[in-house]
């Protein structure tokens, strides 16, 4: 296990082909209706621009983009349909002129033009299936079936609107099992965990497999007033859930609370990895923080009290032996160290 490293910061060139695959992938994501209905369109349009000017301009790169377009999209059946209307349309706009020809060459002219578009389309395709691949590949983990840790962060930044929580996982005793039982033992751990974690979470809510045994959840349109309870709720049904010969594999957690309007970015999983490591070394299980209120929480990995912490802030604590407070049950501050806590 080693702390989580943000990645480097990219080069103008690897920003510029970053910005170039997001435009492909979110043409890739326009509705099919509303691509049949822009390549129809555009057909028409440049069919009667093509009209127009007569035979003095030649669109053929325009309908060869019409057809890309349309076959990334709709895949290959139908752009040889869309390819098929771009020639009759260009057929239409200039007659038989655009063929000077004999009969036998008018024929081997058309067959070769139709061709060179059947070549086209079949090009776009294959490289849109191989982008489908390749994407999945990029954003899904092949052992758990968990996202990867790039995909969620480059989903979770669509959801700033709302406050949210990170929580970063990580499998305690888990080394024991692959030292003891072999790595194939330990793949099967990490594919019961991660189901077991997909099926505690709701629809909106994004894990992600970082890497070994390191997991990421990401809860959108979190309300800051009981998300404490509601990470302690998760780390209660994820800890222990998972066992391999009768050896329970307990999990740590570190959550940060992004306030709405902040985009999630590497350095709250960071921050998260941090009380992760908090949550470990004190063998606490759980260690959370708002960054608004400074609120951390922290609870036990075998159940005992989950308790509300609060580090006030430098200029108004006073005097005392411990600079962590809780709350009782009159709501007054009292000592971390004495008794009447609240717990949840």
């Amino acid at each position: 296990m080693k702390a989580y490293e943000p990645q480097p910061s990219r080069s103008v060139a690897n920003r510029f082909e970053m910005t170039v695959d997001g435009a492909i992938s979110m043409v890739a994501q326009i509705d099919p209706f509303v691509a049949w209905l822009t390549s129809a369109f555009s057909v028409a349009l440049i069919g009667l621009v093509d009209y127009i000017t007569g035979t003095g301009i030649w669109f053929g790169p325009i309908y060869i983009c019409i057809v890309c377009f349309s076959t990334w999209i709709l895949r290959a059946r139908a752009g040889i349909a869309i390819g098929l209307a771009c020639f009759s349309a260009g057929l239409f706009a200039n007659g038989a002129s655009v063929y000077p020809y004999h009969r036998t060459e008018i024929v081997l002219n058309v067959g070769m033009r139709l061709l060179a578009m059947v070549v086209v389309v079949m090009l776009i395709a294959a490289f849109r299936r191989s982008h489908d691949r390749e994407w999945h590949s990029a954003r899904i983990d092949h052992l758990t079936g968990a996202m990867t840790g790039a995909a969620l962060l480059e989903q979770a930044s669509r959801s700033a609107s709302s406050a949210g929580v990170v929580a970063y996982l990580d499998l305690d005793g888990f080394k024991g099992i692959n030292d003891r039982f072999g790595h194939a033992a330990g793949d099967e751990v990490l594919r019961s965990f991660a189901k077991q974690v997909s099926g505690q979470l709701g629809r909106n809510d994004l894990f992600a497999r970082l890497g070994g045994d390191e997991f990421l959840i990401y809860l959108p349109q979190a309300d800051a007033s009981d998300v404490q309870s509601a990470i302690e709720s998760l780390h209660k049904r994820l800890n222990n859930s998972v066992s391999w010969e009768g050896h329970p594999i307990g999990c740590s957690i570190g959550a940060v609370l992004v306030p709405a309007g902040c985009r999630i970015g590497e350095s709250d999983v960071a921050e998260a990895d941090r009380l992760m490591y908090l949550a470990k070394r004190d063998r606490s299980g759980l260690c959370f923080r708002s960054s608004g209120s400074q609120i951390e929480a922290a609870s036990t990995a075998r159940g005992r009290n989950f308790r509300l912490l609060i580090k006030l802030p430098r200029w108004n604590r006073q005097p005392t032996r411990s600079n962590a407070y809780c709350l009782d049950g009159c709501g007054t501050e009292t000592n971390g160290r004495t008794p009447g806590t609240q717990t949840f």
